[in-house]
């Protein structure tokens, strides 16, 4: 094959046959890697003939009628077509360095990036295409179960742009292929649980989660033990990460899905956030509190109250942290209207009794005389709770007030606990880096 040969375009050869073998050419010319670094003048022009050629197959594959397409793309060529898309995407990662931080460095970005994307968009328009039949598409050697699994192992790639074009092709792949779908998302549990339990840095988990989104809500009803699995051993753990702050929003969204399909599924949310809970990372409680705070408003009231008791010892404990971000965010959680009215209590209630009290001395705390926390709009916050509690709980301000006192010292201690932990956790990475 002549890699300097300018080939001519698809829609300049009107015979069939030639046409097919001008097709054929370019799949061949197109399946030999760039070499996007040299210098070299022959290297250099090889690299703009690929892409010109590239641009030519993507047209062919857009524009002209239907059936003139189905004419050319027989089984032959969707499997030279296919394996020239392998050759030019499923190619080694470079080594991610250990020095990188996504939020203050630049993104790295692939520098063969012309020639991918362009094989991206190939892909793309194949898959979605009509003259793509599933049943052709899941045979060995197009698009089958070794091709999804390359797919997803894409997803660690630094360059956001690939990322972005995977996410839409392999979603693209899961609604066409339905055969495709447990093995998809089984693939996916994989690397949700290589990353939650290895505890190192990797790419695409957000992207990932974007289309559990959108496969969550497609989940039919009563949920399978393979869905309640999925999330009880692959969607929970991904809170423990350190990295968590990268795809929150995205794991809400799947997590709220979940409850919305099934508002059992909350009880096991809520006891894992609470086990989970990251008491020496306050950017990280804060997060932990709007994913509570969004999937207790989707709750009924009989659901709630199986919650009630590990929920109201972890927010009261928020309440008295003495980092007023974290302390505010639970306060705003407790003045929702929706789950104010969900733990409504009757005045029947035996309020000695009730798990609650433990929120009435975080509240009494913050607004003690003697020592109030030291924030001043926290102060102000915990004034209008209180009063909520008071006027709608019909709670006696008297009862309210013993109840704080009596508790005030047991918080004292979890506070005090807290800081002990934090200041080990901090003595133990110091010792750490003495050693190095």
């Amino acid at each position: 094959m002549n890699l300097d040969e300018d080939l001519p375009s698809l829609k300049s050869v009107s015979n069939v046959t030639k046409r097919m073998e001008l097709l054929r050419q370019k799949l061949q010319f197109c399946s030999v890697p760039a070499n996007f670094v040299s210098q070299e003048p022959r290297d250099k022009s090889f690299v703009t003939l690929k892409r010109k050629a590239l641009l030519d197959l993507v047209e062919f594959l857009n524009s002209g009628p239907a059936r003139s397409r189905q004419e050319y793309l027989t089984e032959p060529v969707l499997l030279e077509l296919i394996t020239m898309v392998k050759s030019n995407i499923f190619v080694a990662l470079p080594p991610q360095l250990d020095d990188y931080d996504p939020d203050e460095d630049d993104p790295w970005l692939d520098v063969t990036w012309p020639h991918k994307q362009v094989v991206y968009e190939l892909l793309l328009r194949l898959v979605v295409s009509a003259d793509f039949p599933a049943k052709i598409g899941k045979k060995t050697g197009l698009i089958d179960q070794d091709f999804c699994v390359c797919l997803v192992s894409l997803f660690e790639s630094d360059d956001p742009r690939e990322r972005d074009y995977l996410k839409t092709i392999l979603h693209r792949i899961y609604g066409k292929f339905m055969t495709h779908r447990s093995f998809i998302r089984k693939q996916i549990s994989y690397v949700f649980a290589r990353f939650s339990f290895e505890n190192k840095r990797q790419n695409g988990i957000a992207e990932l989660l974007e289309i559990l989104g959108s496969i969550i809500n497609g989940f039919a009803l009563p949920l399978k033990q393979e869905h309640l699995t999925f999330i009880r051993c692959s969607l929970i753990p991904l809170h423990k990460s350190p990295w968590m702050a990268a795809f929150t929003s995205q794991l809400t969204y799947c997590i709220t899905q979940y409850v919305e399909k099934d508002q059992t599924t909350a009880q096991l949310i809520v006891e894992k956030l609470v086990e989970y809970w990251p008491w020496g990372n306050s950017q990280k409680q804060v997060h932990f509190l709007n994913e509570l705070e969004e999937v207790l408003e989707l709750l009924r009231p009989e659901i709630l109250r199986l919650v009630a008791k590990p929920l109201f010892r972890c927010v009261a404990r928020c309440l008295s942290s003495e980092h007023f971000q974290v302390c505010e965010r639970a306060l705003f959680l407790w003045n929702n209207e929706h789950i104010v009215n969900l733990f409504k209590l009757d005045a029947s209630d035996d309020i000695e009794a009730c798990d609650i009290k433990l929120v009435f001395a975080a509240l009494g705390r913050n607004v003690d005389a003697a020592n109030p926390h030291w924030n001043a709009a926290v102060q102000m916050l915990s004034y209008n709770v209180m009063d909520i509690y008071k006027d709608r709980y019909n709670v006696d301000p008297e009862v309210f007030s013993k109840q704080a006192s009596a508790l005030r010292a047991p918080l004292r201690h979890a506070k005090r606990q807290e800081m002990w932990d934090a200041l080990a956790k901090e003595t133990s990475g110091m010792e750490v880096e003495s050693k190095e």
